[in-house]
């Protein structure tokens, strides 16, 4: 025998569990989780003050008094403002017809942009293979 040594120290009286569930809550926001999933299809941009909302409300619970509710409405409304000016000049443009961009929403206009830059990409590392043929040659 000889039993063995007690039991540990107890948790530190009332309201432990609800402490331990709220550090475990807090601590969750910082894990990120690992997804191996590629998806099919290009995903649809979504503007940035959607996706902060969306944040917003998975953590609602830690927003927990005013002055927090009122910072966390600031900063969106100050995230929101900035898209709507950023997007003022892509609508003009897209009705004045710029060359080459078709237009549309700033994700189409984003799209456009990427897959041009991705064609001169491709034909700048075209003119590299020649140059080097053409030294090799030499």
């Amino acid at each position: 025998g000889g039993g063995g040594g007690g039991g540990g120290g107890g948790g530190g009286g009332g309201g432990g569990g609800g402490l331990e569930e709220r550090l475990a809550m807090c601590m969750d926001t910082f894990r990120e989780r690992i997804d191996f999933e590629v998806e099919n299809t290009v995903p649809v941009s979504k503007p940035f003050s959607d996706k902060l909302a969306e944040i917003i409300n998975e953590h609602a619970p830690l927003i927990q008094t005013p002055q927090q509710r009122a910072v966390v409405d600031q900063v969106l409304a100050n995230i929101s403002t900035a898209e709507a000016r950023s997007q003022a000049p892509v609508a003009a443009k897209a009705n004045t017809g710029t060359a080459g961009e078709g237009g549309g929403s700033p994700a189409d206009v984003a799209r456009e942009r990427a897959f041009n830059g991705e064609q001169v990409q491709e034909q700048e590392q075209e003119q590299e293979q020649e140059q080097e043929q053409e030294q090799e040659q030499e």
